[in-house]
Protein backbone atom coordinates (compact mmCIF):
# COMPACT_ATOMS: atom_id res chain seq x y z
CA UNK A 1 0.00 0.00 0.00
CA UNK A 2 1.53 3.26 -0.71
CA UNK A 3 0.64 6.53 1.47
CA UNK A 4 1.39 10.08 0.20
CA UNK A 5 3.85 11.69 2.61
CA UNK A 6 1.52 14.64 2.89
CA UNK A 7 -1.11 12.83 4.60
CA UNK A 8 1.35 10.62 7.32
CA UNK A 9 0.00 13.15 9.82
CA UNK A 10 -3.39 13.85 11.22
CA UNK A 11 -5.38 10.83 10.27
CA UNK A 12 -7.21 8.14 12.35
CA UNK A 13 -6.03 5.03 10.41
CA UNK A 14 -5.03 4.42 6.50
CA UNK A 15 -7.01 1.69 5.22
CA UNK A 16 -6.11 -0.83 2.44
CA UNK A 17 -8.64 -1.23 -0.43
CA UNK A 18 -8.52 -3.56 -3.17
CA UNK A 19 -10.26 -2.51 -6.46
CA UNK A 20 -10.74 -5.15 -9.80
CA UNK A 21 -9.50 -4.21 -13.06
CA UNK A 22 -13.09 -2.66 -14.13
CA UNK A 23 -13.31 -1.00 -10.74
CA UNK A 24 -16.63 -2.72 -9.82
CA UNK A 25 -15.78 -4.54 -6.89
CA UNK A 26 -13.67 -3.10 -3.96
CA UNK A 27 -12.15 -5.54 -1.20
CA UNK A 28 -10.76 -4.17 2.04
CA UNK A 29 -7.58 -5.71 3.23
CA UNK A 30 -6.66 -4.40 6.40
CA UNK A 31 -5.71 -1.00 7.78
CA UNK A 32 -2.44 0.61 10.23
CA UNK A 33 -2.99 3.38 12.76
CA UNK A 34 0.10 5.29 11.95
CA UNK A 35 2.33 5.17 8.84
CA UNK A 36 6.29 7.17 8.90
CA UNK A 37 7.11 5.69 5.12
CA UNK A 38 5.59 5.53 1.18
CA UNK A 39 4.96 1.54 1.28
CA UNK A 40 3.66 -0.59 3.55
CA UNK A 41 3.83 -4.06 3.38
CA UNK A 42 0.67 -5.57 3.12
CA UNK A 43 1.62 -8.45 6.03
CA UNK A 44 1.64 -5.26 8.32
CA UNK A 45 -2.07 -4.66 7.99
CA UNK A 46 -4.41 -5.12 11.02
CA UNK A 47 -7.56 -7.50 10.23
CA UNK A 48 -10.73 -5.54 8.80
CA UNK A 49 -12.53 -7.57 11.39
CA UNK A 50 -10.69 -4.98 14.20
CA UNK A 51 -11.47 -2.13 12.04
CA UNK A 52 -15.09 -1.06 13.16
CA UNK A 53 -14.08 -2.25 17.13
CA UNK A 54 -11.33 0.54 16.46
CA UNK A 55 -13.69 3.41 14.62
CA UNK A 56 -16.17 3.47 17.95
CA UNK A 57 -15.50 6.90 19.41
CA UNK A 58 -14.40 6.70 22.90
CA UNK A 59 -17.19 8.03 24.98
CA UNK A 60 -16.23 11.36 26.95
CA UNK A 61 -17.46 12.20 30.06
CA UNK A 62 -20.65 14.69 29.79
CA UNK A 63 -20.10 18.42 31.81
CA UNK A 64 -22.95 18.74 34.18
CA UNK A 65 -24.01 22.36 33.67
CA UNK A 66 -26.57 22.56 36.37
CA UNK A 67 -23.29 21.86 38.86
CA UNK A 68 -22.10 24.89 37.57
CA UNK A 69 -24.63 26.93 39.26
CA UNK A 70 -24.06 25.34 42.71
CA UNK A 71 -20.27 26.15 42.54
CA UNK A 72 -19.04 22.66 41.28
CA UNK A 73 -17.01 23.81 37.93
CA UNK A 74 -15.56 21.26 35.48
CA UNK A 75 -11.99 21.30 35.46
CA UNK A 76 -9.92 23.55 32.89
CA UNK A 77 -13.43 26.05 32.60
CA UNK A 78 -12.28 29.57 33.95
CA UNK A 79 -13.51 32.87 34.78
CA UNK A 80 -13.76 36.12 32.83
CA UNK A 81 -10.59 37.66 34.61
CA UNK A 82 -8.45 34.32 33.55
CA UNK A 83 -8.93 34.14 30.48
CA UNK A 84 -8.88 37.87 29.59
CA UNK A 85 -6.01 39.49 32.45
CA UNK A 86 -6.08 42.97 30.19
CA UNK A 87 -10.38 43.36 30.44
CA UNK A 88 -12.01 44.07 26.75
CA UNK A 89 -15.07 46.22 28.48
CA UNK A 90 -17.53 45.05 25.82
CA UNK A 91 -17.02 41.69 26.20
CA UNK A 92 -16.97 41.87 29.83
CA UNK A 93 -20.08 43.35 30.84
CA UNK A 94 -21.56 40.25 27.81
CA UNK A 95 -19.67 37.80 30.16
CA UNK A 96 -21.06 39.20 33.21
CA UNK A 97 -24.25 40.07 32.49
CA UNK A 98 -26.08 36.94 33.34
CA UNK A 99 -24.38 36.18 36.68
CA UNK A 100 -26.69 39.35 38.15
CA UNK A 101 -29.36 36.81 37.02
CA UNK A 102 -28.08 34.15 38.82
CA UNK A 103 -26.04 32.35 35.93
CA UNK A 104 -22.87 31.06 35.50
CA UNK A 105 -20.74 31.43 32.44
CA UNK A 106 -16.96 30.14 31.77
CA UNK A 107 -14.87 30.27 29.08
CA UNK A 108 -11.62 28.01 27.33
CA UNK A 109 -8.83 28.91 25.60
CA UNK A 110 -8.49 26.99 21.98
CA UNK A 111 -5.56 27.13 19.75
CA UNK A 112 -5.37 25.42 16.38
CA UNK A 113 -2.17 26.47 14.82
CA UNK A 114 -2.38 29.99 14.43
CA UNK A 115 -5.79 30.77 15.29
CA UNK A 116 -6.56 31.66 18.61
CA UNK A 117 -10.23 32.11 20.13
CA UNK A 118 -12.18 31.45 23.54
CA UNK A 119 -15.20 29.72 23.67
CA UNK A 120 -17.92 30.60 26.32
CA UNK A 121 -20.73 28.26 27.76
CA UNK A 122 -23.20 29.88 30.08
CA UNK A 123 -26.36 28.12 31.80
CA UNK A 124 -29.27 30.47 33.51
CA UNK A 125 -32.18 29.41 35.02
CA UNK A 126 -35.21 30.43 33.41
CA UNK A 127 -38.85 30.01 35.07
CA UNK A 128 -38.87 25.96 34.86
CA UNK A 129 -36.29 26.08 31.71
CA UNK A 130 -32.75 26.49 31.52
CA UNK A 131 -31.23 28.99 29.22
CA UNK A 132 -27.78 28.19 27.17
CA UNK A 133 -25.86 30.68 25.50
CA UNK A 134 -22.52 29.11 23.58
CA UNK A 135 -20.54 32.09 22.35
CA UNK A 136 -16.87 32.57 20.54
CA UNK A 137 -14.48 35.41 20.14
CA UNK A 138 -11.36 35.60 18.67
CA UNK A 139 -8.05 36.09 21.35
CA UNK A 140 -4.91 37.43 21.08
CA UNK A 141 -4.05 39.90 18.47
CA UNK A 142 -7.25 38.80 16.24
CA UNK A 143 -9.90 40.80 15.20
CA UNK A 144 -11.89 38.13 13.73
CA UNK A 145 -12.65 34.41 14.13
CA UNK A 146 -10.95 32.35 11.59
CA UNK A 147 -12.59 32.21 8.27
CA UNK A 148 -15.03 29.15 8.14
CA UNK A 149 -14.86 28.29 11.71
CA UNK A 150 -17.98 25.98 12.41
CA UNK A 151 -19.70 25.86 15.56
CA UNK A 152 -22.85 23.19 15.41
CA UNK A 153 -25.59 22.42 18.21
CA UNK A 154 -25.83 18.50 18.21
CA UNK A 155 -28.93 16.90 19.98
CA UNK A 156 -28.45 13.54 21.74
CA UNK A 157 -28.79 11.99 18.86
CA UNK A 158 -25.60 13.75 16.91
CA UNK A 159 -27.89 15.62 14.78
CA UNK A 160 -27.33 19.30 14.11
CA UNK A 161 -30.06 21.84 15.08
CA UNK A 162 -28.31 24.82 15.15
CA UNK A 163 -25.44 25.90 13.04
CA UNK A 164 -23.37 28.83 12.39
CA UNK A 165 -19.99 29.70 10.24
CA UNK A 166 -17.38 32.67 10.91
CA UNK A 167 -17.03 34.63 7.30
CA UNK A 168 -15.55 38.06 8.52
CA UNK A 169 -16.89 37.82 12.15
CA UNK A 170 -16.15 39.00 15.11
CA UNK A 171 -18.10 36.67 17.58
CA UNK A 172 -20.77 33.80 17.63
CA UNK A 173 -23.39 33.89 20.04
CA UNK A 174 -25.78 30.79 19.89
CA UNK A 175 -28.92 30.71 22.76
CA UNK A 176 -31.15 27.96 23.34
CA UNK A 177 -33.68 26.48 25.96
CA UNK A 178 -33.57 23.02 27.50
CA UNK A 179 -34.57 21.23 30.59
CA UNK A 180 -32.67 19.70 33.30
CA UNK A 181 -30.59 16.56 32.51
CA UNK A 182 -31.01 17.17 28.63
CA UNK A 183 -27.67 16.19 26.71
CA UNK A 184 -26.37 18.32 23.54
CA UNK A 185 -22.94 18.49 22.37
CA UNK A 186 -20.88 21.23 21.07
CA UNK A 187 -18.69 20.67 17.75
CA UNK A 188 -16.48 23.29 16.35
CA UNK A 189 -14.69 22.35 12.89
CA UNK A 190 -12.28 23.86 11.27
CA UNK A 191 -10.44 22.72 7.99
CA UNK A 192 -9.70 18.95 8.95
CA UNK A 193 -9.93 19.90 12.75
CA UNK A 194 -12.96 19.19 14.44
CA UNK A 195 -13.90 18.71 18.54
CA UNK A 196 -16.73 17.71 20.06
CA UNK A 197 -17.71 18.43 23.95
CA UNK A 198 -20.74 16.74 25.36
CA UNK A 199 -22.50 18.34 28.13
CA UNK A 200 -26.20 17.98 29.98
CA UNK A 201 -28.40 20.68 31.28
Amino acid sequence: MRVPPEVFEDRLAYIAVRLNRELTDAEILGFVEQVDAEMIPLSQLRSPEELFDFLQPIPFPRINLSDWLQNSIAQGWKTFEEIFPVQEPQLALNFRSRDKRQGVKRGKLFQHQNNHFTRLIGVQPINREMQISVELYPTAEQIYLPHNLKVNILNETGRSIMEAIATQTKNIQMEFKGETGEPFSVQISLGQMCMIESFVI
